[in-house]
């Protein structure tokens, strides 16, 4: 049967839907099916949806939202690591820095200077 008159049987006016036997054996036999396809509707709803109701769904996306937090934190490590790369290179072009003290200028006049 095709949609169109499936639901035209089911959303029938009372008065007509109830107007004689033939009638009235339509439209409970339409209201069986759509009983049924009700039922199956709704077991393969309740098959997708997670065993644990709404925890399940939490669930499911607090692990999404861990992986990307995960791959954000590795990614920050990258950065880091470079950065640091690029600061120990500049450490060695500059020895002075190296040794953690201040440059020393012509005419400092700061304490320790020899």
């Amino acid at each position: 049967m095709s949609e169109v008159l499936f639901f035209g049987i089911l959303r029938m006016p009372y008065d007509m839907a109830m107007e004689n036997e033939t009638s009235r054996l339509q439209f409970y036999g339409v209201a069986q099916e759509a009983a049924s396809q009700i039922e199956r509707l709704q077991a393969e709803l309740d098959a997708l949806r997670p065993k644990s109701g709404s925890a399940g769904v939490y669930h499911a996306s607090h692990e999404e939202r861990k992986r990307q937090i995960d791959a954000a934190i590795a990614e920050a490590d990258k950065i880091m690591s470079e950065h640091r790369a690029s600061r120990d290179r500049r450490k060695i072009d500059m020895p002075y820095q190296a040794s953690g003290l201040p440059e020393r200028r012509e005419g400092d006049r700061r304490a320790g200077k020899k």
